[in-house]
């Protein structure tokens, strides 16, 4: 979910509150995050820091967040089925931090977490056998006062921290003690986490080869001190604090050639008018006042546009970039949906990426196929999406995809997805389970259907557009209709369609349900044929579960090939399946995940189990989490 950059060292965060956090909150966070980048600069011989941090209260931007504060949280945690064996997930969608609030008076929990989520390291733990797997504290005098402490405290990957949040007050001549381990004083461990991922590399070798360029040597190893010239209040480790507005900022860029392309189903939608359908939901779909969209053409130049065509892709890109940055106050959430048929050609795009990305600007690109590598190439630089139109693909299926995107970006995976192509009935049981704040329906249809769209509970009565609780969206010759129920009555609702029984759609659910968040790693990587594909999922609720009832996923290939692939849960939490992938284009994987009552939190100590479970009950729910795998 993160959208972070290492900006040459120069790190930039987004933290999200699932809370309405304080002021007092915030300011106290503030100062447990600089520990957290003064242990990084030091631990790091001053090659990293957190430089740009934006905070995001009331749930806002969680999709996008890198480290993300929860309230129910028990402990702090980044699952470890999520790591490879080189790099992180830093910045990468379906991923993130979570941070217990008590985190907050520990900003070495959240530097162990990040040291997870960025760098890709293990636990430095002492393992099942008793074995120190760092043994780094043997060259780390302890400073006047603090005594001695078991071994495995001096790494940062180890299990507890020997000075914490009063960290500032260490005498500076004995420099920071909490380091990342180096090759003179790790012992490899192949039980450890770190081990098992690593081999007998340590935490600043990790780093080092996975991170930073060669010609930057971490010497690392609990050897640095503070320069004496550099103090606690140097200006050079201070934070930028960004607050942006709860609100998306989208620009929708069509590719001027498209016009008059008959790409669409039975209905001959073109790439234009799906690209203004798209918009046109970002936007009427909106959840806040201040949240806008903008089309811009580049290219050959449209018909009934206010402004001319951009000449290329590349300067319709910095118009779009431009029109995000230039609003008054920053949006959480910062979008550019490009739709490219190839025709007006796309030049070489990745200095454009890196500025999109650098400026926290996300993009779903959606092509033909001529442009292929460039495209895929500017939404894994901006760590976006990208959709490919084909003859199996049409143009309504994409703008429904690309429609859904808007959805999950607020409200995370959906409860229930289906379409009319699945022998589905015309109404469908939906489960709302408990803790649920919001529900939203989406009913997608062909343009000038006439298919409309009612929510019942099955103990209660129809939803009514004139209950205050009730916002429907209806707008005439849209290929869509809404729902949004705050407050809804918990159990079965039922999801009735009414109209031409020959009419397509699909019906798309969504609840929002913080202590429920489905990650999924794996997917972003970059595949060739005949390569196995393996992808770790984890559900968390809000703690990593197992025991969920016969968690699968559905592959259908570029060709229409169709397989269903069982997942296994590990003993981290995570749920793993993988598949060969034999065909070029994107592969179209689809994870369902359902608990009957039986789910088991992972990752909570057996003594505090009984209070978690008093604390918590994990409600009985069904998640649909889609992403694509690409393959040249």
């Amino acid at each position: 979910m993160g959208f972070g950059d290492f900006g040459n060292g120069h790190i930039k965060l987004r933290v999200s509150f699932g809370y309405h956090a304080s002021a007092a909150d915030i300011d106290a966070w503030k100062g447990c995050l600089k520990q957290a980048s003064l242990m990084l600069f030091n631990a790091t011989e001053g090659t990293a820091q957190f430089k740009e941090i934006t905070i995001l209260n009331d749930g806002a931007g969680e999709m996008q967040a890198d480290m993300w504060i929860a309230p129910y949280a028990q402990q702090s945690y980044f699952n470890s089925e999520h790591l490879v064996a080189v790099g992180g997930f830093f910045g990468y969608a379906d991923v993130s931090v979570t941070l217990a609030e008590s985190a907050v008076d520990s900003p070495f929990t959240v530097l162990h977490e990040f040291g997870h989520y960025a760098f890709g390291l293990g636990d430095e733990y002492f393992d099942a056998n008793g074995v120190a797997q760092c043994t780094a504290f043997q060259q780390a005098v302890a400073a006047p006062g603090l005594g001695n402490f078991e071994t495995e405290r001096a790494c940062i990957m180890g299990a507890v921290p020997i000075v914490d949040s009063g960290i500032s007050s260490v005498d500076p001549e004995f420099g920071w003690i909490n380091e990342f381990c180096s090759d003179a004083n790790h012992v490899h461990n192949p039980g450890s986490s770190q081990g098992d991922l690593h081999g007998p590399k340590s935490c600043a070798a990790v780093i080092q080869e996975a991170i930073f360029p060669a010609t930057i040597q971490l010497t690392s190893g609990l050897q640095g001190k503070f320069a004496p010239q550099l103090k606690i209040h140097d200006p050079q480790l201070d934070i930028d604090w960004v607050f942006p507005d709860d609100a998306s900022e989208t620009v929708v860029v069509v590719d001027g050639a498209s016009y008059g392309l008959g790409f669409g189903a039975a209905a001959g939608i073109s790439i234009p008018e799906a690209s203004m359908d798209a918009a046109n939901y970002w936007m009427e779909a909106a959840d806040g006042p201040n949240d806008s969209s903008t089309l811009i053409a580049y290219g050959a130049s449209p018909p009934n546009l206010p402004s001319p065509a951009q000449p290329s892709l590349d300067q319709a890109l910095e118009a779009a970039a431009k029109t995000i940055t230039s609003r008054p106050n920053l949006a959480a959430t910062q979008t550019i949906v490009l739709f490219s048929t190839g025709q007006s050609g796309a030049p070489p795009l990745a200095s454009r990426a890196k500025d999109l990305a650098s400026a926290g600007i996300r993009v779903l690109a959606v092509g033909l196929g001529q442009d292929r590598a460039e495209l895929q190439g500017l939404a894994r630089g901006t760590k976006g999406e990208y959709y490919e139109v084909n003859r199996r693909h049409d143009v309504e299926k994409v703008r429904d995809d690309v429609m859904s995107l808007a959805d999950e970006l607020r409200f995370g995976a959906p409860i229930l997805r289906i379409s009319s192509d699945s022998r589905v009935t015309r109404k469908q049981h939906v489960p709302v389970e408990a803790g649920t704040k919001r529900v939203k329906f989406v009913l997608s249809q062909p343009r000038g259907a006439n298919l409309r769209l009612s929510a019942t509970p099955v103990h209660g009565h129809p939803a009514d557009p004139s209950d205050d609780n009730v916002t429907v969206l209806d707008v005439p010759d849209r290929p869509y209709t809404t729902f949004t129920i705050d407050a809804p009555q918990q159990g079965d609702w039922v999801v009735g369609i009414d109209g031409a029984n020959d009419v397509p759609f699909t019906l798309t659910a969504y609840g929002e349900n913080p202590q429920i968040r489905v990650g999924v790693s794996g997917a972003h990587q970059v595949y060739r044929r005949d390569d196995e594909v393996t992808l770790n999922a984890v559900v968390s609720c809000p703690v990593p579960v197992v025991g969920l009832a016969n968690p699968i996923a559905r592959v259908v290939s570029p060709k229409g090939k169709k397989t269903e692939h069982s997942l296994k849960p590990q003993r981290g939490g995570a749920h793993v399946v993988s598949f060969k992938v034999d065909e070029p284009g994107a592969y179209e994987v689809e994870l369902v995940f359902r608990n009957k009552g039986d789910a088991k939190p992972v990752g909570v100590a057996s003594d505090d189990v009984d209070a978690f479970n008093a604390a918590f009950e994990i409600p009985e729910f069904e998640r649909t989490k889609r992403v694509r795998v690409h393959v040249s």
